[in-house]
């Protein structure tokens, strides 16, 4: 490491993670969060990030799963979680991500068409819609999303037509 080289460039892990630490410098965190070589030191700086458009190029850039959960846990804006959700090539990404959002029409799309059964539980979990609630717990693949739609409904019409046309409820 040269003589002006920045200690979170170090090759040291705990020296990395030691001067991001200290840091509090938005632009040199964000800096840190995109092009550090050691993923702690990453992960440090996610933690101290609160620019947006920084934590979204990392939720959807960097190569660790968990660094990204972590800069989804920060995102707020629900355009960029909705893209997350759908697009991450991660099921605990995007299960984290479903957590987060709160459009209806989005948690109705993962809920009928992720591909992993937990994502679209999560999902689920947050819907409120009767009629899409009926949907998932009549077709879902899986036992268990379409009991968490069940557990979900209070219409009794809904309740009635998934009892009637669900086949392994």
């Amino acid at each position: 490491m040269g003589l002006f080289t920045p200690a979170w460039k170090s090759k040291k892990r705990w020296k990395a993670y030691c001067a991001v630490e200290k840091m509090t410098d938005q632009k040199e965190l964000a800096k840190v969060a995109k092009k550090a070589m050691i993923w702690n030191t990453r992960a440090a700086a996610v933690a101290k990030l609160t620019d947006q458009r920084v934590l979204a190029f990392v939720a959807k850039n960097d190569g660790i799963r968990d660094i990204r959960k972590a800069a989804v846990a920060k995102l707020t804006d629900q355009r960029v979680l909705a893209d997350i959700a759908k697009n991450d090539g991660n099921w605990e990404v995007r299960e984290a991500t479903v957590e987060k959002l709160t459009d209806q029409r989005v948690l109705a799309d993962i809920a009928k068409n992720d591909y992993e059964p937990d994502v679209r539980k999560a999902a689920v979990k947050k819907l409120t819609n009767q009629s899409v609630l009926a949907c998932v717990a009549i077709n879902d693949s899986k036992g268990y999303v379409g009991e968490a739609a069940v557990a979900k409904l209070t219409d009794q019409n809904s309740l009635a037509d998934v009892a009637k046309n669900a086949s392994d409820l």
